[in-house]
């Protein structure tokens, strides 16, 4: 089972200033949580542990060893946080690529020997850069002989996603005669970026299908499609791919990956056909690179609010909303949201974009919801509204050129701000704007002192509880 290792770019800046004097190696602690992908284990760095000169028993240019009462203190925060322990240090003679030294593999079998034993529960690490930290290698020891490498440092950054090895310059190959534009403007190493991509799109109905669609398009290698229902007849005119003897038989998913074979052959899809909530889906979502969720469903999309903020996962929320009255069909406002949520920022909960009675009613039995509605206690969050497929193809096409844009660096992210699309220009509103988020700092999920960010699989009370609880 290979491992991925996984920080917020606030953790790479402190690091780059932990470590960045080269007269002597470096070295610093990391805190880490850990979780189970797809034949995968992912590090994520809850907290950085910096060393003085005294937590030094021997400090050179080539040389380095941590003292004992140094390591005690990594060792009892790591246990009282419940997290594992990566050594992290530097090798200012290494240029564009780096690895461990003889040296590092006989100071490591100690260390590595003591924090197995003594925190045998644990998943253990090491990390070792070059001088410029353009370059990192790291293991995974699970005793003080036995290791594995792990096969990329990703720091999940404000405005680019970055994907660190052993080499100063990521390895690329061709990018297909295909894509051959693509590479104009992205270039091959952006192309090969998109290749490597892992998404998962929850919700694959007009808006989620014309997401997918534009992913498989642009080569991204692997998408997940997550939708519980069947193609109805209302669907058919906004659903890619959908064909009349599809109604009231295909899943929503099942065309789509249809239409995708054809269209997009170098695309690997896979489908669930399932709420979002399913224990089995759990996986997929820890191993994705993005997610994207295209759901009106509240409940959903507060899953997928928590799931990303604890794996250190960008989260692009799309939506699109006609405000029709129910009794004349008059349409009283409209909007298009682009919301690039990136962990460690103002989350979809603290930012207002969850609605708390809404999940607490969506996960009552259906014949309870229905008493409410009938009783009047809910009012329009059962009705149909209204939806075209030009109107998504705005909002989807956007979304995922800022996705696109944040993962080869083609448009730098703006973490503070989601966009707003006012499509009929009622009251005069412009049609585009940016909307600042302001987020609540003792927030439950986001928030550095209470929140969850980066806490991996800790910590698995359900996210309708914590709102009930609030």
């Amino acid at each position: 089972m290979k491992t991925r290792f996984k920080m917020l770019g606030s953790h790479w800046r402190q690091l780059a200033g932990l470590l960045g004097d080269t007269s002597t190696e470096q070295a610093c602690f990391l805190l880490t949580s850990s979780a189970v992908g797809v034949d995968e284990t992912i590090l994520t760095v809850r907290d950085i542990i910096p060393l003085t000169e005294d937590d030094f028993a021997v400090k050179e240019y080539d040389l380095l060893s941590v003292a004992a009462p140094a390591m005690l203190r990594a060792f009892r925060k790591a246990q009282r946080t419940g997290c594992g322990i990566c050594m992290v240090h530097t090798h200012p003679m290494a240029a564009a690529e780096v690895c461990f030294s003889v040296a590092d593999d006989i100071g490591n079998r100690a260390t590595f020997d003591y924090f197995c034993k003594m925190l045998p529960d644990r998943v253990h690490s090491c990390l070792v850069w070059n001088a410029s930290l353009s370059a990192v290698q790291g293991r995974v020891y699970t005793d003080g002989l036995t290791w594995q490498l792990i096969s990329q440092v990703e720091v999940i950054d404000d405005h680019v996603r970055r994907v660190l090895t052993d080499r100063a310059r990521p390895r690329t190959g061709a990018a297909g005669e295909a894509y051959k534009r693509q590479v104009l403007l992205l270039g091959a190493q952006g192309q090969q970026l998109l290749h490597g991509l892992r998404v998962v799109v929850v919700g694959a109905g007009g808006l989620g299908s014309m997401v997918a669609m534009t992913l498989g398009h642009s080569g991204v290698g692997w998408l997940g499609l997550v939708d519980p229902d069947i193609l109805d007849v209302h669907n058919r005119p906004r659903q890619v791919g959908s064909r009349d003897e599809d109604i009231g038989i295909a899943s929503k998913v099942a065309v789509m990956a249809r239409y995708l074979a054809t269209a997009a052959p170098d695309t690997r899809v896979q489908t669930w056909a399932t709420q979002v909530q399913a224990e089995d889906l759990r996986s997929a979502l820890v191993s994705a690179d993005l997610v994207v969720c295209t759901t009106d469903s509240d409940s959903s999309r507060a899953h997928l609010n928590e799931i990303c903020q604890r794996h250190l996962i960008p989260l692009l929320d799309l939506g699109v909303e006609f405000d029709a009255d129910p009794t004349d069909g008059h349409i009283r406002g409209d909007i298009g949201k682009i919301n690039l949520m990136l962990p460690g920022t103002p989350c979809l909960l603290c930012t207002g974009h969850l609605n708390p009675m809404k999940i607490a009613w969506e996960s009552l039995p259906q014949t309870t919801r229905e008493n409410q509605v009938r009783d009047g206690y809910v009012r329009n969050w059962h009705l149909p509204q209204p939806s075209m497929m030009p109107f998504n193809g705005s909002v989807a096409a956007r979304g995922v050129q800022l996705l696109l844009g944040y993962i080869t660096g083609l448009i730098p992210a703006t973490p503070d701000a989601y966009e707003r699309y006012t499509f009929l220009n009622g009251n005069g509103l412009r049609h585009h704007s940016m909307v600042r988020k302001r987020g609540e700092p003792d927030c439950i999920i986001c928030s550095p002192s209470q929140g969850l960010v980066g806490h991996g699989a800790t910590d698995p009370t359900p996210m309708a509880a914590k709102l009930l609880a609030t």
